[in-house]
């Protein structure tokens, strides 16, 4: 069986590039939700080999991309809280990996106040 294999170049240009990071510093409201940052999140920045933008948060493993790093920053919030909130709804029959996930999640997030 035979296998290709890309120049180096090629390699480095096809895989995603790390940019940056941006923190989210907690405690602190998320922007256009009912949720607060229990603490500060780290948000790793990448650009994809297609030049889009990669939002995502190691601990959670929680991401989101688009073309411009606003739209990747603001999908990616509200990524983050629809996870949260998807894990909350099925917490009673959640696999102990996908509870273990929303402890996780948990460390970092929790409603707003009323």
């Amino acid at each position: 069986m035979a296998t290709a294999v890309a120049p180096p170049f090629e390699e480095k240009r096809r895989a995603s590039r790390h940019i940056g990071v941006l923190t989210l510093y907690g405690p602190a409201q998320l922007p256009g939700t009912g949720y607060n940052l229990k603490q500060a999140i780290a948000l790793q920045l990448e650009r994809d080999e297609g030049g889009n933008f990669v939002v995502s948060e190691t601990n959670t493993g929680a991401f989101h991309y688009d073309e411009h790093l606003s739209d990747a920053v603001a999908g990616f919030i509200r990524t983050f809280v629809e996870e949260f909130e998807m894990l909350l709804r099925r917490e009673s029959s959640l696999s102990p990996a996908l509870v273990s996930d929303l402890e996780r999640f948990r460390m970092l997030i929790e409603p707003s106040a009323k």
